[in-house]
């Protein structure tokens, strides 16, 4: 009905001569509900800069800026194509080695964190898999065809709160080393009637994984593909996270509250699911950025060593991150699916 009011509104104009609202310039004014929502959409799509995202992580997390900061930036490349991360807090107890990526964690959508406080092989396959019919078995009796078990980790965050069995270590390896984006095992399950069968495993990645352990004698292959961090021990670490504490836990119902309503909280929260949904597959790196990237990191390293190969890696991972968390600020490529870091 109110298009057919326009359309004729339209011709009477047309037949006195007068002009339409665009060609006279005249627009309706937006309503306050209207207005704040660009007004809302607008704060959101700003550009963060290192400062102002350390201060809203700060409000749970004090101190530690370098690993809070490397873990969050770690953590929203899980929305990449291949771009994810592993890292690995490793301190001794009581330093806060699980408190940072649990913190952090509150700012990812829910479904996409997957905390796991131990783990053997087995167990992790059966509880994160689901057992499927293999399409390459033609058996017409589905109840007879062989079953495959699909475990999809890709855009996940799987976070250890301990390390997990050495087996599941050394299964995993592949796909922390980015060795295949599907990657097939095979585990026994002795939980069959006839006795031990083997079962086929499809892992499907990529994911960002973070470990939080206390063991100083990681293997040489799982510290090669962590990002290690440390938690910080300082004295002024320590009496914050004392004093951040105690009004924690002196009306935790408060707290929280305080907390879900802070607005850089929020605002943080808003522009990690923005992130998400803005699908972007890639961060590309001009060649010019590329040649300035390869003069810094020479300068700082005359002699290198194999390991410099996954630290540049590394490098680069973070300087993506944080273009990725600036993606309305950057230039899209025609197709949509990937940005520039300037």
């Amino acid at each position: 009905m109110i298009a057919d009011s326009s359309a004729k509104l339209g011709v009477v104009r047309s037949q006195l001569g007068l002009k339409s609202d665009v060609e006279s310039g005249y627009h309706e004014p937006k309503s306050p509900a209207r207005l704040e929502f660009e007004a809302s959409l607008k704060e959101l799509q700003k550009p963060i800069n290192q400062k102002e995202l350390q201060d809203i992580l700060d409000s749970t997390i004090k101190h530690d800026n370098q690993n809070k900061l490397i873990t969050f930036l770690g953590m929203l490349l899980t929305y990449t194509e291949e771009d994810q991360v592993n890292i690995g807090f490793n301190a001794e107890s009581s330093t806060g080695k699980s408190y940072v990526p649990l913190e952090l964690a509150w700012y990812f959508p829910q479904e996409d964190v997957i905390e796991i406080a131990y783990a053997s092989p087995q167990a992790f396959f059966h509880e994160q898999g689901t057992l499927l019919p293999d399409p390459s078995d033609d058996t017409e009796d589905e109840t007879k065809r062989r079953k495959i078990m699909y475990i999809d980790l890709s855009q996940k965050i799987l976070i250890f709160l301990d390390l997990p069995h050495d087996q599941l270590l050394q299964r995993l390896r592949p796909l922390l080393s980015h060795d295949r984006k599907v990657l097939v095992a095979k585990i026994v399950d002795k939980r069959e009637r006839s006795g031990t069968r083997t079962k086929t495993v499809e892992i499907q990645g990529y994911s960002t994984v973070i470990f939080c352990c206390s063991r100083f004698s990681l293997d040489e292959q799982e510290r090669t593909r962590l990002m290690l961090l440390s938690p910080e021990t300082a004295q002024e670490k320590l009496k914050a996270g004392i004093e951040l504490r105690i009004r924690r836990e002196s009306d935790r119902k408060a707290f929280a509250e305080y907390m879900e309503s802070d607005p850089g909280r929020q605002f943080l929260k808003s522009r990690v699911q923005s992130v998400k949904t803005a699908n972007i597959e890639n961060i590309l790196i001009s060649e010019e950025d590329r040649e300035y990237i390869a003069k810094r990191f020479f300068e700082a390293r005359p002699t290198l060593i194999p390991r410099h190969q996954r630290d540049v890696s590394r490098l680069l991972a973070l300087i993506k991150a944080f273009a990725l968390l600036n993606f309305c600020s950057r230039t899209r490529t025609p197709d949509g699916h990937s940005i520039l870091t300037i």
